[in-house]
């Protein structure tokens, strides 16, 4: 119905860059915080399109446009502790 985000070529080189960092950090209390970042903000992509898709019922926007906003607030979250590492 929808392309799906995970397969869009800016979140896959996003997603790729935050992998790179994480895994030249050192600390490993910092590495493990950023890795969990990274794992919710995988699983939010996957809200979305599923959301989208609607192999899962009809399209539910609410859901998508939630997921939407914590998405953006975790990118901003990781894109800050990478920064700061």
């Amino acid at each position: 119905m929808f392309p799906k985000l995970q397969e869009n070529n800016k979140v896959r080189k996003e997603l790729k860059k935050f992998d790179e960092a994480i895994k030249q950090i050192k600390n490993i209390h910092v590495k493990n915080s950023a890795a969990n970042l990274l794992q919710e903000l995988k699983n939010e992509y996957q809200i979305i399109d599923e959301s989208f898709s609607g192999t899962n019922g009809p399209v539910s926007p609410g859901v998508a446009r939630e997921s939407a906003i914590k998405s953006m607030d975790l990118r901003s979250k990781l894109s800050k502790l990478l920064k700061r590492r």
